[in-house]
């Protein structure tokens, strides 16, 4: 394979993988907006059900709600994980620059690319389950500045 062909499939594989990144860091946002949602018009909506004396069986399940959704949430991390997608993209779109426009060989740009995505994989954040793995998620690491 000559060099501007594994030049252009590493730039693909970067390419790819930023637009996962930038799909999942758009949903991840979108669900966290989304329970946002769900608790204010179910807190809004025990209060009215409260105000108009409806039956107490809406009205409880109305307000409770709000205590599942911050459950749900902060089990499901849909904002940190929306940041770490959304970090990782612009890091790899760095990576991907400097294939493009800092004439770096590819085999530089490869082990970057590698090195960035085990940087970002050794602290992504994942689904609490609550304790029952028995240890840290990131095992204790700090996730790098950008």
């Amino acid at each position: 394979m000559s060099q501007p062909d594994k030049k252009e499939e590493l730039a693909q594989r970067i390419r790819a993988r930023i637009a996962h990144d930038k799909f999942w860091g758009a949903a991840n946002l979108y669900f966290a907006q989304i329970l946002v949602w769900v608790v204010v018009l179910s807190s809004f909506g025990a209060a009215i059900a409260a105000m108009e004396k409806s039956p107490a069986i809406l009205t409880a399940s109305l307000a409770a709600i709000p205590g599942y959704v911050i459950v749900l949430s902060r089990n499901l991390n849909f904002m940190p994980l929306s940041r770490w997608h959304y970090k990782l993209a612009a890091r790899l779109q760095a990576v991907e620059f400097s294939l493009q426009f800092e004439n770096k060989t590819v085999e530089e740009v490869s082990r970057e690319f590698s090195k960035v995505m085990g940087e970002f994989e050794s602290y992504a954040p994942g689904v609490n389950v609550g304790g029952l793995l028995g240890q840290d998620d990131n095992d204790g690491k700090k996730p790098p500045r950008s």
